[in-house]
């Protein structure tokens, strides 16, 4: 693997580790399924639905995000800026603590709803791990890499493996929130609200300069 292959694979899981959150969701995924009496065989059951339900969506965005956008007439671009604004509200209530809120409540309603059956489906894998924000990272950093397949193979394997990571966070839930406590939790969200708000603006300043070539 080429330094640049190596840069972008490391950039890449740095990018949707922020995103997804892995342990972000361990405080939910331990609140959902809670004293309702699961097996460990229920609870490995929806482990791996989660997984394999978004880790097909972001695939399906990584490989035809691009041709998606252009059925649309969206240029990437536009989708940059926009991309990255949506983005920064997702870094602001991060950083804010809105979001753990609003994923909770997610998750209360799919109970509530009686969505139970489906739990690994909604909220979990989406809007959980492959959400909005998440897709949107995986279209641009596709766009990143070059058009052959052995180098979409390469920069695709970070995204699993954050996936994977995510779902160890779920299957280990219970015991790792009960042992690193709400206050841990809170910090590293903040933190990674703000780095994935750099990370917005980037994408909004790289679609300004594409856009308007005079803000060079």
């Amino acid at each position: 693997m080429s330094s640049d292959f190596l840069t972008l694979s490391i950039e890449t899981f740095i990018l949707i580790f922020v995103t997804v959150d892995p342990l972000g969701l361990m405080p939910v995924f331990a609140s959902v399924t809670s004293g309702l009496g699961m097996s460990k065989q229920d609870l490995r059951s929806i482990c791996i639905r989660a997984t394999l339900i978004s880790l097909s969506i972001l695939a399906i965005f990584w490989m035809f995000g691009a041709i998606i956008l252009g059925a649309f007439g969206i240029g990437m671009n536009a989708f940059r800026i926009i991309g990255g604004l949506f983005l920064i509200i997702i870094a602001y209530k991060m950083i804010f603590g809105t979001l753990q809120e609003q994923r909770q409540q997610n998750m209360d309603a799919a109970i509530n709803d009686q969505f139970l059956s489906s739990i690994a489906t909604f909220p979990l894998a989406i809007p959980m791990i492959a959400g909005p924000a998440t897709i949107t990272l995986t279209i641009f950093l596709a766009d990143k890499a070059s058009s052959s397949p052995q180098s979409q193979l390469i920069l695709f394997l970070p995204i699993v493996a954050v996936i994977l990571v995510a779902a160890l966070s779920m299957w280990i839930a219970g015991e790792l929130t009960s042992t690193i406590g709400p206050n841990v939790l809170v910090i590293h969200q903040k933190i990674f609200g703000l780095l994935l708000g750099a990370i917005a603006i980037e994408f909004v300043i790289e679609g300004l300069k594409a856009t308007f070539p005079i803000l060079i």
